[in-house]
């Protein structure tokens, strides 16, 4: 097993198990957790060459751009809870940094963004299923 290769597991395990922590709240409806699963197997796809279509930077802009605007009226006009919002957005992000060519950079970025997943869940539960993840995160980590 080369060192990329290594590299990209480790990666994609520690995103995976900070969603499965995100997952074990109950906060995420049944159509985020598939297209997440979804983005995660399209960008396993993409970093392994398997997949040559990638999200432009334009399109990427213009999606984000409409996310924001359509996270801001949920979160006023359907009353949704800010910390679902917050999620919802940062789920979104997390897919169109994903589904992207990614550089050292936006490694970072993702890393930076599953560990602030990890403590938006922790402030959420706290239960043994969470204390077998971040065992897995912490080990993943490393």
């Amino acid at each position: 097993m080369d060192l990329y290769r290594y590299f990209l597991i480790s990666s994609y395990s520690l995103l995976s198990i900070s969603f499965l922590m995100l997952i074990s709240t109950g906060r995420l409806n049944l159509v985020a957790v598939l297209a997440f699963a979804g983005v995660l197997v399209a960008s396993w796809l993409i970093d392994t060459a398997r997949l040559g279509r990638v999200v432009t930077k334009t399109w990427a802009n213009l999606l984000m751009i409409g996310c924001l605007l359509g996270a801001f009226l949920g979160w006023r006009l359907l009353n949704m809870p800010p910390i679902e919002t917050v999620i919802y957005l940062t789920l979104f992000a997390s897919s169109l940094k994903l589904l992207r060519w990614k550089s050292g950079r936006d490694w970072l970025w993702l890393y930076l963004v599953s560990f602030c997943l990890t403590l938006m869940t922790a402030g959420m539960t706290m239960d043994a299923r969470f204390l077998a993840l971040v065992v897995l995160y912490l080990l993943a980590a490393l």
